[in-house]
């Protein structure tokens, strides 16, 4: 049987079935087809030719898992990152099994695979004070950048977004002159939640917007990228994170389990303190 091209069943599932019938939010979009683009990778480099010689043959669940093998031993990801990637390709695969039937015997071995036991950990949080020592070691705070990174930490601590929601802030999500300063955040799967903002970070904000002004920046994110209109990226983020911490009073903070300090550990923190401080747990689970 002729199978489609490659490059015809990536379309399809990516503009037709992702944006178009299930209407995706960009952020899930941009995650499936960076998966994608790693196993097309992985299959090119493995055969030694590039990606626009592979064809639809290279759809097996032999080649699925060899790529799970290769993000486990040689990329050394854990089971969660693992079973992501294995995820969006059980439903690449049903797509295109459903697209050309030619698909159909390698699309129910795919979706045979098990996913992998993630080890159930302790969650890694920071003290309150140690969240503050960190947003205070930010350096250069009076100027463009440094104002920016402060909103930065103060948003993903106050707010408890996920590093893609801070980064897709639109200063239209902002109210900043209501009786309750807000913000409207863009999560998973299209949905939306307002959180209301603290005065410490409202005041970030605001001297952060005032130097983007002077500076004549006119994007219309509120976490600028400083190469031009659109917003910072997450890897972005972790590195002006990265930065923050190499100050010498944040060299003796850890977290709660030793784990490293990501962006996500912000969200954690503020979970875990709202708990702490006898919040409603279903409330806290809406964040």
């Amino acid at each position: 049987m002729i199978l489609p091209t490659l490059a015809s069943l990536v379309q399809y599932f990516l503009c037709d079935y992702l944006e178009n019938q299930r209407r995706a939010a960009i952020n899930t979009q941009k995650n499936y087809g960076e998966c994608l683009k790693q196993f097309f990778s992985f299959l090119a480099e493995r055969d030694s030719t590039c990606i626009g010689e592979l064809t639809a043959d290279t759809l097996t669940a032999d080649n699925v898992l060899a790529f799970l093998r290769y993000l486990s031993e040689e990329c050394h990801n854990g089971p969660s990152t693992r079973n992501q990637r294995l995820a969006v390709l059980k439903s690449f695969f049903r797509v295109s099994a459903e697209h050309s039937i030619g698909l159909l015997y390698q699309a129910q071995k795919v979706r045979a695979i098990v996913r992998q036991k993630a080890p159930i950990g302790e969650v890694a949080y920071l003290s309150t004070a140690d969240v503050q020592t960190i947003i205070h070691a930010v350096p250069d705070s009076d100027t463009l950048l440094g104002a920016r990174d402060t909103v930065m930490l103060e948003l993903l601590y106050g707010t408890g977004a996920r590093v893609s929601e801070a980064s897709g802030i639109k200063l239209s999500d902002l109210d900043l002159v209501g009786k309750t300063p807000s913000v409207i955040l863009h999560g998973k799967g299209n949905k939306t939640r307002t959180i209301p903002l603290r005065a410490v970070l409202v005041a970030a904000i605001n001297r952060y917007l005032a130097l983007r002004e002077t500076e004549g920046v006119t994007s219309k994110y509120l976490l600028a990228s400083s190469r031009g209109e659109g917003p910072i990226t997450r890897s972005a983020i972790s590195r002006r994170l990265a930065r923050v911490l190499q100050a010498p009073v944040c060299e003796v903070i850890t977290t709660t389990t030793q784990a490293p300090i990501t962006a996500h550990t912000f969200r954690h923190s503020l979970a875990t303190h709202l708990i702490e401080s006898g919040c409603d747990l279903l409330q806290v689970c809406l964040l």
